[in-house]
Parts: C-alpha cells; structure tokens; sequence
C-alpha cells in the first residue's frame, strides 16, 4: 500500500487487519510515489498480488501554483506504477476524484459521462486516471471519491469541529452539492473489489446527495454542537481553484459489481460516529 499514513490508508489498513490479511505499508522515505526505481525494486522484493495507491496531491488551492508537481504525483507517478503492476501482474487500485466533472449536468454522474475538469487538481487526477487504465490494462482499476472523510485532519468534518468550537455562527455553502463518503466505507468496498478483482472505472461514493450546509448540519447536530450554521452561496468564499458546484456520483455500476449497495451518505456519517465510539477511528482527531 502506498500513501499509508493518509486518511484513506488508514482505514485501508484498519480494514486489512480486522481480516486478518497480510500486507505491507511502507512510509514514505521507503516508498515514495514518485521515486519510481525505489518503487520498481519494493514491487520486485514483495512480488504482492494487489497494490492499493492511496498516495495522492490532494490540495485543491495550492495546486493552481503548483501544476508540475499535481501533475507528477496525481498522473505520472501513478501511470508509471500501473505498468510496472501489469509487468508483475499485480492489481493496482488507484483513487480519483468527482472534481474531473464540472458540475453542469444537472444530475448524477455516471463513468459514461465525459470529464471536464475545472482546475488543476482536476485536471491532474483526470489525467492519473486516464494513464492508470491505459498503462495497467486489465490489472488496473480507478475509483472515484467524493467529499471523502475519515481520520486525520485534512478533511471537511475536521475543519468543522475546529470552527465549531472558535465560532458563533459558521457560513457553509448552500449550492455546492455532492456526496459525502466515509473512508471506513471505501476501504470495505476495496476489499470486497478485491475479492472479485474487478478491474476498470467506478465511481465509489455514499447513496444520496446534499449540499455542504445539509452535510454541516447533520454532522453538528449528530455531535450535539450548539452553533449557528447560515447557508451561503459557494462565490462568498475567496478561493483560487474553481470547484464544480453539482457534481454527485452514482455508484449503482460498482453496487451491481459487488452485488450490495453503498450506505446513505446520513449512514456514513453515523457509522463514523459509532467508530469513534468504538475507538476504530482516533477520538484525538475530534476536540
């Protein structure tokens, strides 16, 4: 596994070791994603049967200046490791995101939809995804994620206890809508992928959709955090990088490959509730 330490590589390791499957997940000094002949020789020591790519550039603003290195991590390391994985015949599994859309479809997208992204992370991981499943052919698959949250910091929900407990009153967008997904969630879906290996495009997200002040709303009301929440439009906020505004995923392909469907996004959102409960999710993260 690579991109280990990573909220997605946390719950995929959590995951692996209440199965009891063996597996190995270096950090980085011993494999990063772009070193691509420290890679070649880890591949070639482990000879592993499945690679699972939770390494990624995820920084949406910062990318708009940092294009060549977006660009590298999100595409060409990505692609190189996928034929290196079709020469050992491996199975790579490798994540992209619902930002290669627009946003102006007006409903749900589906892996038959064309990409159109509107900045430079995705752009960057439209084009990871395109390279990962010319380059690994059959042994490749790409999932993409959406407003994914989990343990570790670098999620909405992090940020959200964090104003929560500094402010009165927090402005969240009304007409940004997507679909909340739990990492704990994926990675299940990941293991379950694995076991029939499927190869290919899919979209891995939660059922149902809401705007970013519906997912807030829940969340604080869930955790009994008493503050104001008034619904903005996203353009009251100055950012760099251009979001989509509608942009949910249907996950119905990947449902009828692994014969269930994926919980309700309010679902997600409880069970990372009761893993934090249980101890399954570091309650450190949360103040």
């Amino acid at each position: 596994m690579l991109g280990a330490q990573g909220q997605l590589g946390k719950a995929v390791q959590q995951v692996l070791l209440r199965n009891g499957l063996p597996f190995t997940a270096p950090g980085r000094l011993q494999a990063d994603v772009t070193d691509t002949d420290k890679l070649n020789a880890l591949l070639k020591s482990f000879f592993p049967d499945f690679v699972i790519n939770c390494a990624a550039y995820n920084d949406v603003e910062r990318a708009e200046q940092e294009n060549e290195r977006a660009f590298c991590v999100n595409a060409q390391a990505p692609a190189q490791l996928a034929e290196m994985c079709r020469r050992q015949r491996a199975m790579l599994f490798h994540f992209s995101t619902d930002y290669v859309f627009d946003g102006t479809k007006g409903d749900y997208y589906t892996e038959a939809d064309c990409p159109n992204p509107l900045g430079v992370y995705g752009a960057s991981k439209y084009q990871g995804e395109c390279d990962v499943l010319a380059a690994g052919g059959d042994f490749a698959a790409v999932f993409r994620l959406s407003w994914l949250f989990g343990e570790g910091r670098q999620n909405f929900l992090y940020k959200l206890e964090d104003w929560a407990t500094r402010q009165k009153t927090l402005r969240i967008s009304e007409d940004e809508v997507s679909i909340p997904t739990y990492t704990g969630d994926v990675a299940d879906a990941i293991l379950a992928a694995a076991a029939k290996r499927v190869g290919g495009l899919y979209h891995l997200a939660s059922t149902g959709c809401c705007s970013r002040y519906e997912w807030a709303k829940y969340y604080l009301a869930a955790r009994r955090l008493q503050v104001e929440i008034v619904p903005v439009p996203m353009s009251s906020f100055p950012v760099m990088a251009r979001r989509p505004l509608f942009s949910p995923l249907s996950n119905r392909k990947l449902s009828g490959v692994l014969g269930c469907g994926l919980p309700s996004w309010q679902a997600a959102i409880d069970r990372y509730l009761a893993d934090i409960q249980n101890s399954r999710v570091c309650p450190a993260d949360l103040r």
